[in-house]
């Protein structure tokens, strides 16, 4: 059967798709979906003056987010292998720009639409002696084509949660053909490997863990940014990379508690619609609110009153939560949650709205009590009252119970860390 559904694919699924995609292409459609078939068709690589073309190259494929998975392994091989080429390939143009400003990155442009002759195109190109792909999006012909040519491949810090393993026999028949190309991979956890071998996966599986844990440290340690002296004799409570749904939520009830409160708001969008949005709210509340870009123009007497700090500028956030007392991780009251994994590696308690559960940190983390707490290390909440109340017994935690909780986190994320040089122990690059 495998063969039967991969070769409908190869032949007339995927053909049909490229026309279509080539048609849509030409009309003027603004939509990310359009824009990513636009820049997978275009097919332009990006290059820094270190790449070489007549040097080995080390493929590195991530669907988008994914990259942040990719860096640490990246570094890794680079510096065992400084005189290799990086090239990373993205299904999409979001991370497009960031990518191309890594060092370790000689090359970067779209992954080939998995057409046999477009595949094999792109593998003529570079001459792969390895390639790696994170996490997920491994496709069919891809696989096959570098398994035909010998070139080692390898599936890392991979996730494969029980649903996509009973998706249904179509699905699965070509999520197995593709992996069963590949020479190994990596998983997160026991379960993924199990999810994995549960559709017939054989090649070999090791659990090896997440590379992200090494990434968020890495960029905590790495990426200082000088943040201004924020005045104040409250709690704070930040909230990251929220949304209109989120902001439903939070803003009524931090303004029951704001003489034990203080706010730090950065939304998902910075713009003027959302920053009036927030002002209006705190000026209809009684809140006194401030932008980021401006808290340098205020006195020191001026900061000392203020209620709620909203973040109007993009690279801070991640630096932010050093701040926090609690941490908000948005998104998750709209559909989606965007990382937990960042507060957490600054040791902070986290909240998060019903839409959490396609992140893994968060479901993980809150099943984990916090140390002499009764709320969970990610706290999963439905509404406005139920973040009030837990406003109300975070505000009551003293300062040594604070440290005392700060070290059992501590502890938790060092354990989830060295899964790069893991992972790398078993990536073997041919002389």
């Amino acid at each position: 059967m495998d063969s039967i559904v991969f070769n409908f694919y190869r032949f007339i699924l995927l053909p049909l798709l490229y026309a279509l995609a080539r048609v849509f292409s030409l009309l003027n459609l603004s939509s990310k979906l359009f824009e990513n078939i636009r820049f997978r068709l275009k097919n332009e690589f990006h290059y820094r003056t270190t790449f070489t073309p007549d040097h080995r190259s080390i493929g590195v494929h991530a669907a988008s987010g994914e990259i942040e998975y990719a860096y640490p392994i990246i570094r890794k091989i680079k510096e065992a292998y400084p005189g290799h080429n990086i090239v990373v390939t993205l299904s999409s143009t979001s991370l497009l720009k960031a990518v191309m400003n890594q060092p370790d990155v000689d090359a970067v442009g779209p992954a080939p639409i998995d057409l046999f002759w477009l595949v094999n195109r792109f593998l003529n190109k570079f001459n792969f002696k390895i390639f790696l792909f994170a996490r997920t999006d491994v496709w069919p012909e891809i696989s096959l084509q570098l398994k035909q040519r010998g070139t080692p491949t390898y599936l890392f810090s991979a996730t494969f949660s029980e649903s996509s393993a009973h998706k249904g026999h179509v699905l699965n028949s070509l999520t197995r053909s593709s992996l069963n190309n590949l020479n190994k991979i990596m998983t997160v956890t026991d379960a993924d490997k199990k999810n994995f071998e549960f559709i017939g996966v054989n090649i070999p599986i090791l659990t090896l863990g997440d590379t992200r844990y090494d990434q968020v440290f890495f960029k905590k340690q790495n990426t200082k940014k000088d943040l201004p002296k924020l005045v104040t004799g409250k709690k704070v409570f930040v909230a990251g990379s929220t949304w209109p749904e989120d902001e439903a939520i939070l803003l009524p009830a931090f303004a029951k508690l704001k003489s034990t409160w203080n706010l730090v708001i950065a939304p998902h969008e910075v713009n003027d619609a959302t920053l009036a949005r927030i002002e209006d709210f705190c000026l209809k509340n009684n809140l006194k609110s401030i932008l980021f870009s401006k808290i340098k123009n205020h006195t020191e007497s001026e900061l000392a009153e203020w209620d709620v700090l909203i973040v109007d500028q993009y690279g801070f956030l991640f630096h932010l939560y050093t701040w926090a007392h609690l941490a908000f991780v948005g998104g998750s009251f709209k559909s989606k949650v965007h990382s937990v994994m960042e507060p957490l590696s600054f040791f902070k308690p986290v909240c998060v709205g019903p839409f959490h559960t396609n992140n893994r940190e968060a479901i993980e983390f809150s099943q984990i009590q916090m140390a002499g707490h009764s709320s969970t290390w990610v706290q999963p909440l439905k509404d406005s009252a139920q973040l009030e109340l837990l406003l109300e017994t975070h505000g009551k935690i003293t300062d040594r119970e604070r440290a005392l909780q700060k070290d059992s986190l501590a502890d938790l994320m060092s354990d989830r860390q060295n899964s790069t040089q893991r992972t790398f122990n078993e990536i073997q690059v041919p002389k």
